[in-house]
């Protein structure tokens, strides 16, 4: 069986889509159904084996696409991505238009020169901050096809059958992320929220706001929800997710507290060097073999945190002559 169902009343499936990157495997997506209503929750990475191994799973389960509705809790590659060859064009596409407004065929390119500058302005080199990404340019744009999108925000109802999904906005890995809490039965589909196999990465929001705040007080908002059943996208389902909320509001504040002790530690230090002092679970040693990939995700984070501390007015930025952000402790 391809599909697993993990929850009754109503009917949940669970389909472990194929996907590997440098900690993955695979995407936890998704089918709710009740009577002949069917959502699904995720597509999965933009792979021809993960295409393949999610229709093969709709079709043990008799699902039409045709006939069903999609609900995307945020626009990166691996939830994302295959909602272009999957969802037919009369199909409701339910997704955040913030997110959708970054992940437009005409955005990227914009999005990618504030992030360059961004880079810049923490202490990379304009040519490595160009070549860092440079693969996230190369598999811009997610949706190139037709489909009846309907953007969401908190408050608005999916109904399924019987049931009414709630759309909760748990922005902080994104800026437009979204989760569905049913609460009748107390459901909760997390997308990247909360996580057990790894940390979710703290995305850093262009041109304003606190990521590291948002993803705090959103973890907070989850905790008064009264989940019973967390069904979160990557590795396997637990029961023990009101202590991993814990763990992950603890680990949030840890990093905080770390980068601050960075800072005083070296007054005037950039953001690229912070972020190359910090504690990352990654196996390499030496910054340069991360991957690309990775250390642009690891100078989000780095750079998302210091924002953070200089609004909380735990420390200040400066900028340099040649226009270099320089941290110091208050």
């Amino acid at each position: 069986m391809l599909a697993t169902q993990v929850h009754s009343a109503p009917d949940v499936f669970h389909i472990k889509v194929p996907f590997k990157n440098h900690k993955l495997d695979s995407t936890n997506c998704y089918v709710i159904r009740d009577g002949g209503d069917v959502l699904i929750v995720d597509t999965g990475a933009p792979a021809e084996k993960s295409r393949d191994y999610l229709a093969a799973a709709l079709d043990e389960l008799g699902v039409d696409t045709a006939q069903v509705g999609f609900f995307l809790t945020h626009l990166h590659m691996d939830h994302a991505g295959l909602i272009d060859p999957l969802a037919p064009p009369q199909a409701p596409v339910y997704l955040n238009e913030r997110d959708y407004r970054d992940a437009h065929p005409d955005a990227p390119e914009l999005r990618f020169a504030d992030l360059e500058q961004a880079l810049a302005a923490e202490g990379v080199d304009a040519d490595q901050a160009h070549e860092l990404i440079s693969r996230r340019r190369s598999r811009a744009g997610i949706f190139t096809g037709d489909h009846k999108l309907v953007f969401v925000k908190e408050g608005d109802v999916i109904p399924v059958g019987r049931f009414a999904f709630q759309v909760l906005n748990t922005a902080g890995h994104t800026p437009g992320h979204q989760t569905l809490f049913e609460p009748t039965s107390g459901i909760l589909f997390s997308g990247d929220h909360i996580l057990f196999t790894l940390s979710p990465g703290v995305g850093l929001f262009l041109p304003e706001g606190d990521s590291v705040r948002t993803y705090l007080d959103n973890l907070r908002k989850v905790q008064q929800l009264g989940v019973k059943h967390l069904f979160h996208s990557h590795g396997d389902i637990r029961p023990d997710f009101e202590a991993r909320i814990e763990w992950l509001i603890g680990h949030s504040t840890e990093r905080a507290a770390q980068v601050r002790s960075i800072v005083e530690q070296h007054p005037g230090i950039n953001g690229l060097e912070v972020t190359k002092r910090m504690d990352f679970n990654v196996p390499f040693d030496c910054w340069e073999d991360i991957s690309r990939v990775q250390r642009l995700s690891l100078m989000e984070i780095g750079a998302a945190f210091l924002r953070h501390l200089v609004l909380e007015g735990q420390i200040r930025m400066e900028e340099d002559e040649s226009g270099v952000r320089r941290y110091f402790a208050e």
